[in-house]
């Protein structure tokens, strides 16, 4: 079909910009917990000619079930196969700190000898910093309170993009 010719097409244009990159990568990835239960995957790498940084999709899958620690695990290090990016040159993962997402990162060092650094996610820095800034940092609580309106579920960002 149409579909699974641009896909491949589109796979191998990725495959030639990851070929001119550094080996070592690593891995933003994200999950929705809520109604969809999808996970999207991007890879980042070091161009070789120039030292910037290239940052492509790799996976945005739905799954029928709830993500879980064993699903997240199985779908990255699949992904990870596919584009052929040798684990081995991992060096960080970066998601946030929901329980799924710890527990897939144990999973993928329970079954392989791979072990990339795990680091939450700088969106999570700005949005889950805990209730004492209302106190002791009063315009930054506002401003994370402001920050978590307009990203939360059903927030007025999300009103607007869903137009």
């Amino acid at each position: 079909t149409i579909g699974k010719a641009l896909r491949k097409a589109q796979e191998k244009k990725m495959k030639w910009v990851m070929e001119n990159c550094y080996a070592t990568y690593s891995t933003t990835s994200d999950g929705s917990p809520l109604g969809a239960n999808a996970e999207a995957i991007i890879v980042r790498m070091i161009r070789t000619s120039d030292h910037k940084v290239v940052e492509l999709l790799l996976s945005l899958k739905l799954f029928k079930s709830s993500l879980t620690g064993e699903n997240i695990a199985s779908n990255l290090l699949a992904e990870l196969r596919r584009f052929e990016l040798d684990p081995d040159n991992w060096r960080a993962s970066m998601m946030d700190r929901a329980a799924a997402n710890q527990k897939g990162m144990r999973e993928i060092q329970r079954v392989s000898f791979y072990d990339p650094k795990f680091f939450p996610c700088l969106s999570h820095t700005f949005s889950a910093p805990g209730k004492e800034f209302k106190e002791s940092c009063k315009e930054l609580h506002v401003f994370r309170k402001a920050y978590n309106t307009s990203i939360m579920f059903r927030g007025k960002l999300y009103i607007e993009v869903k137009r």
